[in-house]
C-alpha cells in the first residue's frame, strides 16, 4: 500500500485524495459521511478531495434517493491521468525550452554571460535583445548590407525591426554596400563605408546597453552574444571613434 501511495503522491495527489481515492476503491460507492468515517477526516477535507478527484476524472457520483454516492473509478484511470500529466509536461518543458535563451539574457553578475546560437536561431535573439532594452537607448551596428540581405530577408529581420521601432531604440550604424531604403526614422546616424577602400565582411556587429552581439553569416551561421558591461562599452568607444572620424 505505501508503493501505491507514492506512485499517486507522484501524479500529484494529496494525502487526503489519496486516502479518498482508496477507501471509495475498497468500499464501492460511498456517501461522503461514509468516507470520512474510513479515512478520518473532515467532511469539508473530503468535499475538497472529491472536486480534485472527479475534475481529474478519477472518481465519480451518481444520486441515489435523496444521498449522492461516490465511486473510485476503474485504476486504469490512474493510467490514463498519468498519461494526460505527462503529455502536459512534456509541452511544459517544450516551452521551456523556448523561453531559456531569453532567461539566460536576465542573468546578471560579475561573470559575462556568454551564448551560441547556430542558424536563423541567432537573429531571433536580436529582436529579443532589443525587448530587453531601456526606451531610447543607443544601439551601435556595424553591417555589410549586401551581404547580409544574400543571407537574410526582411521576414526574418522583421521582429529585430518591429523591436526597434517600438522601444524608439536610436541606431548609429556603419555600413558597407548602398542602403536599400531612405534612412529609418529610428537611426539617429548611418555612416557609409566607401567599397573602394574596404572589404566586405560577412559579419554583423551590434552593441547596445550592456549587451554585444556578433553574427558571422559563412558556413551554418554563427551567432555570439555576450553580456558584459565593460566589453560592451568598449566597443562602443571604437563606434564613436569611427563616427567622428566618419571613416
Amino acid at each position: 500500500m505505501t508503493d501505491i501511495k507514492k506512485t499517486l503522491g507522484a501524479l500529484g495527489l494529496l494525502e487526503s485524495e489519496i486516502k479518498t481515492y482508496l477507501a471509495a476503491l475498497h468500499l464501492g460507492p460511498s456517501t461522503v459521511i461514509t468516507l470520512a468515517k474510513a479515512t478520518h477526516l473532515s467532511r469539508q477535507a473530503i468535499y475538497d478531495a472529491l472536486g480534485v478527484l472527479t475534475d481529474r476524472g478519477i472518481m465519480s457520483s451518481v444520486m441515489q434517493g435523496k444521498k449522492r454516492l461516490y465511486t473510485s473509478e476503474h485504476p486504469e484511470m490512474l493510467l490514463t491521468h498519468a498519461k494526460e500529466k505527462q503529455a502536459d509536461l512534456d509541452k511544459q518543458i517544450e516551452s521551456l525550452k523556448e523561453m531559456i535563451p531569453k532567461l539566460e539574457l536576465q542573468v546578471s553578475g560579475e561573470r559575462p554571460v556568454v551564448k551560441m546560437l547556430e542558424g536563423k536561431e541567432g537573429v531571433k535573439m536580436m529582436a529579443e535583445i532589443v525587448e530587453d532594452l531601456p526606451f531610447g537607448e543607443e544601439l551601435y551596428e556595424l553591417v555589410d548590407t549586401k551581404v547580409l540581405f544574400s543571407i537574410l530577408n526582411p521576414v526574418d529581420l522583421e521582429d529585430y525591426r518591429e523591436a526597434l521601432k517600438k522601444k524608439k531604440i536610436e541606431v548609429t550604424a556603419i555600413a558597407l554596400g548602398d542602403p536599400v531604403t531612405e534612412k529609418p526614422e529610428n537611426v539617429k546616424c548611418r555612416i557609409l563605408l566607401d567599397e573602394k577602400k574596404h572589404d566586405s565582411f560577412a559579419a554583423n556587429l551590434i552593441v547596445a546597453g550592456n549587451k554585444v552581439f556578433a553574427v558571422s553569416f559563412t558556413g551554418k551561421m554563427y551567432a555570439v552574444y555576450i553580456e558584459n558591461e565593460d566589453m560592451a562599452n568598449t566597443i562602443k568607444m571604437l563606434f564613436k571613434l569611427a563616427e567622428n572620424a566618419k571613416i
